[in-house]
């Protein structure tokens, strides 16, 4: 199983519609979305693609209108959102102060993270630490991350 990790679309639509088509047309069914859609109107793109989201607000995301206009497919968490995903406990946040907090705490195999919008893949000990990038571009190509369940590894992946 494959896990798609996003962040930082600063309402970036055509690059969101890009990413989630690649998402479907590689069987990725799962995304962590690390904040900074923005706008509902961004975020409403969701429904039309055949994916869970797990989203956690970043620090410029309208959370009351995200809160009240989620797509069925979506699901909402506050700061920071945990899950077990084939056995894989998985920490995702917007922020980096936060991921550092989880990493000491040494309850996760991988944690994912934003709001730099640069894009760095790393292991502290046994965890994998990840930023995806951004959608919109701000420092460098637009990127996302897949975490490969099965090989054990995560990869950056840039839009063309």
């Amino acid at each position: 199983m494959k896990i798609g990790i996003i962040s930082d679309v600063h309402d970036h639509q055509l690059n969101l519609k890009k990413v989630l088509k690649y998402f479907e047309k590689n069987g990725i069914r799962i995304i962590l979305f690390c904040g900074d859609v923005c706008a509902a109107s961004t975020l409403q793109l969701i429904k039309n693609f055949d994916l869970e989201v797990h989203l956690v607000f970043g620090n410029v995301d309208d959370k009351l209108n995200l809160m009240l206009k989620k797509p069925e497919n979506v699901k909402i968490y506050n700061f920071f959102g945990e899950a077990e995903i084939e056995k894989r406990k998985v920490f995702f946040t917007h922020f980096p102060e936060i991921a550092d907090l989880a990493v000491n705490s040494k309850k996760y195999d991988a944690i994912f993270y934003g709001h730099t919008h640069e894009a760095k893949v790393e292991k502290v000990e046994k965890v994998w630490k990840v930023n995806p990038g951004d959608l919109m571009g701000l420092k460098a190509k637009p990127s996302f991350a897949i975490y490969d369940l099965k090989r054990e590894e995560v990869k950056i992946k840039w839009l063309k």
